[in-house]
C-alpha cells in the first residue's frame, strides 16, 4: 500500500479509535516561527509598514545636525624626545580640560551664547600629540564658530599656563576649525528601515503570545494533538463556503481546491470505504460533503449524498455533480435500525454513499451514522475551530466505536488578520 495512505489503514475488524494525546493548555505544543509568521503575516506587515513610516516622518520632519572640527598640536613642533614625551602625556589632560565647564563657560562668553557645552566633544593621540575639538549643532555656521572659538579658547589657556619658553603645554591650531560635510547622523530611509524591523519584531512577539495562547486550532499539529490521527487533508485558500449551485469541483474543475478534494477521493477510494460520514466540528462540513462527493464521482461512478443535517429546504443544492443524487434525512431515520436500513438502499443504487451530519451539540445523529458507516471524517476549520470541541467530538466517537479516517482541515475566517 501506498505510505501516504498510513493514515487510513485501519483495519475493519478494529473500530477503536488510537489512543488520544493531551491538549489544550497543558499539552507540550511546538510552534513553528515560520508557521506563525504565515499565520499572522498581514498583521506583521502592517505592524511593519506603520512603524517605519512614523520613523521616516519623525526622521524627516526633524532638524539636521551638523559636524565641525578644529585641530591643535600639543606641544612644539621641533624639539626634544623628552618634551614629546610630556607633550603626548598633556594631550590627554588638555582634551579632558576642552569639556570642562569652566572653559566651556568662557567660550559661550566669547561667542555672546548662553551655553555650548551639549554639543562640544575632544579627543587626543598621545602619539601625534594632535587635539581635536568637534562640536554638533543645528546650524552648520554656528557649528564652525563654535568650534573656531573654543580652539581659540584652549590656546589661550595653555599661554596663561607657560612660561616665555615653548614647551610642552604650547597649543597651537594647525587645522582652523571647518566643517566636516552634510548633515550627521542616519538618514530618514535606515531609520525607517531600523523602525520597520523594530515593529516587525514586537508585532512577532505579541503574535507569538497570542499563537500559545489561543484555543483555536492553528494547523495539522494541533490536529494530531486533539485527535490522534492527524489531518487527511488540507483544503487551502480563502475559507470555503457553501454553493447553492453545482459544487466547486463541478464548477472549477482546475482550481487548486478542486484538486485537493480529488486527492482527498483518491484516499477514500484506495481503501475501499462504499460509506463516509463527513461530521462537522463548525460549520464547513457541507461544503466539504458536497464537494467530496463530486470528487468521488468522477470516472462514471454514483455517488449518493445524504444530508442528514435536516436542514430547511433550499438549503442543500439538488444538482452537486453529474452521477451525485441527493437525499434528505426524513425525522425517522433517526436510529441504527433505520439508519442501517436506509444505508442499504441507497448502496444497492450507488457505489459510494457520503453522508454529512451536524455538530454533536447541535445533534446526535451524528454519532447513529458514525456506528454505521465504514468511516468517519471530521472537518475543523484553522482559526475558528476550538480544540477542545475537537476532542470532545472525538471522546464521543470512542464511545460509539466510530472509525476515524483522519480530519480536514480548511481556511477558517480570519483572526487579526491571520
Amino acid at each position: 500500500m501506498d505510505p501516504r495512505l498510513d493514515l487510513l489503514s485501519v483495519s475493519p475488524a478494529d473500530r477503536d479509535l488510537p489512543p488520544l494525546r493531551p491538549s489544550g493548555a497543558g499539552a507540550e505544543r511546538n510552534v513553528s516561527i515560520w508557521s506563525v509568521i504565515r499565520r499572522w503575516r498581514l498583521m506583521l506587515v502592517a505592524a511593519a509598514v506603520a512603524a517605519g513610516l512614523a520613523g521616516y516622518a519623525v526622521t524627516a520632519g526633524g532638524t539636521p545636525t551638523y559636524q565641525a572640527k578644529a585641530v591643535l598640536l600639543v606641544g612644539p613642533i621641533n624639539t626634544d624626545l623628552d618634551t614629546v614625551k610630556a607633550a603626548g602625556q598633556l594631550a590627554q589632560t588638555y582634551a579632558q580640560l576642552a569639556t570642562s565647564q569652566p572653559v566651556l563657560n568662557a567660550t559661550a562668553k566669547r561667542l555672546g551664547l548662553r551655553d555650548v557645552g551639549g554639543g562640544i566633544s575632544a579627543s587626543a593621540n598621545d602619539v601625534t600629540r594632535l587635539l581635536t575639538v568637534q562640536v554638533e549643532d543645528r546650524d552648520k555656521a554656528r557649528a564652525v564658530r563654535i568650534a573656531a572659538a573654543h580652539a581659540t579658547e584652549l590656546v589661550a589657556l595653555s599661554k596663561q599656563r607657560q612660561s616665555s619658553e615653548p614647551g610642552p603645554g604650547e597649543l597651537q591650531i594647525v587645522e582652523p576649525a571647518e566643517a566636516t560635510g552634510g548633515a550627521v547622523g542616519l538618514g530618514a530611509a535606515p531609520i525607517a528601515l531600523a523602525a520597520a524591523l523594530a515593529g516587525f519584531l514586537g508585532a512577532l512577539g505579541l503574535a507569538l503570545l497570542l499563537d500559545r495562547s489561543t484555543e483555536a486550532v492553528r494547523d495539522a499539529s494541533d490536529i494530531a494533538a486533539a485527535t490522534g490521527a492527524g489531518a487527511i487533508a488540507s483544503i487551502s485558500g480563502r475559507p470555503l463556503k457553501h454553493h447553492s449551485g453545482p459544487s466547486l469541483v463541478a464548477r472549477e474543475p482546475r482550481s487548486r481546491k478542486a484538486e485537493e478534494f480529488r486527492r482527498l477521493a483518491a484516499k477514500l477510494r484506495a481503501v475501499g470505504e462504499r460509506s463516509v460520514l463527513v461530521l462537522e466540528v463548525d460549520d464547513q462540513a457541507l461544503a466539504v460533503a458536497s464537494n467530496l462527493a463530486a470528487a468521488l464521482s468522477t470516472g462514471g461512478r454514483h455517488v449518493a449524498f445524504l444530508d442528514a443535517a435536516q436542514d430547511p429546504a433550499g438549503a442543500m443544492a439538488l444538482d452537486i455533480a453529474d452521477n451525485v443524487s441527493v437525499h434528505a434525512l426524513s425525522g425517522e431515520d433517526g436510529d441504527d435500525a433505520s439508519a442501517r436500513e436506509l444505508l442499504e438502499r441507497l448502496l444497492a443504487e450507488a457505489d459510494v454513499v457520503v453522508v454529512r451530519a451536524p455538530t454533536l451539540d447541535r445533534s446526535p445523529v451524528g454519532l447513529t451514522w458514525a456506528r454505521v458507516v465504514d468511516g468517519t471524517l471530521l472537518v475543523a476549520s484553522t482559526d475558528r475551530t476550538s480544540r477542545t470541541a475537537l476532542t470532545s467530538t472525538v471522546e464521543s466517537l470512542r464511545l460509539v466505536h466510530a472509525r476515524l479516517l483522519g480530519t480536514v482541515l480548511t481556511s477558517g475566517s480570519r483572526i487579526l488578520g491571520r
